[in-house]
């Protein structure tokens, strides 16, 4: 009863000439957000003996889902608060967000990622500049930019203090950041146009619906280049090449060169710990595992972010292509050689590269978009409120009234104790005050910066 328009999407990469529904997308959409601990996989051998190879196909993703969501489990309970604070003080501090199409739709686009593998494209792309789109991911600004690289876009999902350093390479030429409302609060400034793409999350949903705003719709992937990808999909029905997709270590090399954590490193460094040393250290710590024959590593999180793009394929449009492969194998993406791009490239008539973005109209002033935060934040903390009376007298959480956002702001924002709520009692009721206090914070910071700047004001306040 699931399935609903991922029948539509036809055949997904490795499900061969199998019936119906694809397999990778229909449980993808099917097991959406749900714990493994709360899934419970029913093994029926009839099934496996009539249809072997579904069952096969079938069992494969439940498990490629399964680590997905945990590992977005993860992740929400860690950032779930930043992502609300990022989206907060953007949609109250950028005034006016552009919409429209950020890429020529008639040239091939080519979506620079940031591994080491980099350096190997780059010499072509500077080649033949004018015969494509060039999309960059925020790591690999600095390394384009230091070989007269100006990306047309720059797609910056990352919601961390430090993502906006990476962004200080290309200040000179700011080219248009394409980024979700939770994305880092810094990543904005500059003289930096902001075409706006919405994540399926209740927040910035919940900002745009009351805004009446028509933005363009996301994905929330593990990786910023499955976000490009999917944007990218969503404008052109041409090629998508993905240059520098490694999802590997080069020995201790994480990025392509030159890259401002580099320089971190280096700044941080004494003799009692080298800059090697300390790459070194970070190598061992987020890619442990050595790859076989090779002096590439890779880790359990990177394989499952290079498993996740098993059913990306350019947003469904465009085909998608992966350009000089590392040893980390990503299923879905084509792998195309260099000759084969070369010629790509020599046959693609030079054009304008200019992309078609406007103002989003309509787009409601900073007064306005103050009150609807305010209006949210209040409905929010009266759900918690709701709640914790509903569990002092002796009901259970997982029984919210129609339409409340209760449970969202529990996964969201409920931390690792966010679970406990289901069986009620007292950790249920500290979560939920928790939650409380914290959305009370946040409109006391957020919403009385955004006031003192004014409507015509900067956005410093805010970001302080």
């Amino acid at each position: 009863n699931k399935a609903g328009p991922a029948a539509a999407h036809g055949p997904g990469p490795d499900s061969g000439n199998l019936p119906g529904p694809d397999p990778a997308r229909f449980l993808e959409e099917a097991l959406s957000g749900l714990a493994p601990e709360r899934v419970s996989v029913i093994e029926w051998p009839a099934a496996a003996r009539a249809f072997p190879e579904l069952y096969r196909v079938a069992g494969r993703e439940i498990v490629r889902v399964l680590k997905e969501n945990a590992y977005g489990s993860l992740t929400t309970a860690a950032s779930g608060r930043q992502w609300l604070r990022n989206s907060i003080s953007n949609f109250l501090t950028i005034d006016s967000p552009v919409t429209g199409c950020p890429l020529d739709p008639t040239l091939p686009t080519v979506i620079a990622a940031s591994g080491p593998s980099l350096k190997r494209v780059v010499p072509m792309l500077a080649r033949y500049r004018n015969s494509f789109n060039l999309w960059a991911l925020p790591s690999s600004v600095a390394a384009l930019t230091q070989a007269g690289l100006c990306p047309d876009c720059v797609v910056a999902t990352d919601a961390g203090y430090y993502a906006q350093l990476l962004l200080t390479a290309a200040a000179r030429n700011p080219p248009l950041l394409l980024m979700p409302l939770s994305a880092s609060r810094g990543a904005r400034y500059g003289g930096r146009r902001v075409f706006f793409f919405q994540q399926p999350n209740f927040f910035e949903e919940a900002f745009f619906v009351r805004a009446g705003a028509p933005i363009t719709r996301g994905i929330a992937h593990g990786t910023v280049a499955g976000s490009a990808l999917d944007l990218a999909g969503r404008f052109t029905q041409g090629p998508i090449v993905v240059g520098g997709l490694d999802l590997c270590y080069d020995d201790i090399q994480a990025h392509a060169r030159p890259h401002p954590f580099d320089d971190l490193a280096a700044a941080a460094a004494d003799r009692f710990s080298p800059a090697y040393s300390r790459l070194f250290s970070a190598a061992m710590t987020s890619a442990p595992e050595r790859i076989p024959g090779t002096r590439f590593r890779s880790s359990r999180a990177l394989s499952v972010y290079a498993d996740s793009f098993m059913t990306l394929s350019g947003g469904g449009r465009g085909q998608a292509y992966r350009l000089n492969p590392s040893w980390q194998a990503v299923p879905g993406l084509t792998v195309i050689k260099m000759d084969s791009f070369l010629r790509l490239l020599e046959s693609t008539r030079p054009g304008t590269l200019k992309s078609e973005v406007y103002p989003v109209q309509p787009y409601p002033d900073r007064t306005e978009r103050i009150r609807i935060v305010q209006l949210l934040l209040t409905e929010w903390r009266e759900a918690c409120r709701d709640g914790i009376q509903a569990l002092k007298a002796g009901k259970r959480t997982a029984e919210p009234v129609a339409g409340s956002p209760l449970p969202l702001l529990i996964d969201f924002f409920g931390g690792p104790q966010g679970k406990e709520t289901e069986s009620g009692g007292q950790p249920a009721v500290v979560v939920l005050e928790k939650i409380a206090d914290f959305l009370n914070e946040t409109s006391r910071k957020y919403i009385g910066a955004a006031a003192r700047a004014g409507a015509g004001g900067t956005c410093g306040a805010a970001h302080a």
